[in-house]
């Protein structure tokens, strides 16, 4: 997925260059129990 970076970021159609936290997300859910669970950690 492709952000648009405006030009005051940077020039047109460059591609923006994120600085910040990663994380990352899981989430699973069993259909036999019907329950879900969820893990976030930050990379």
């Amino acid at each position: 997925m492709w952000i648009l970076s405006s030009t005051r970021n940077g020039k047109m159609g460059e591609k923006p260059k994120y600085t910040g936290r990663i994380l990352a997300v899981g989430i699973s859910y069993s259909t036999k129990t019907k329950e879900h669970s969820c893990k976030v950690e930050v990379l």
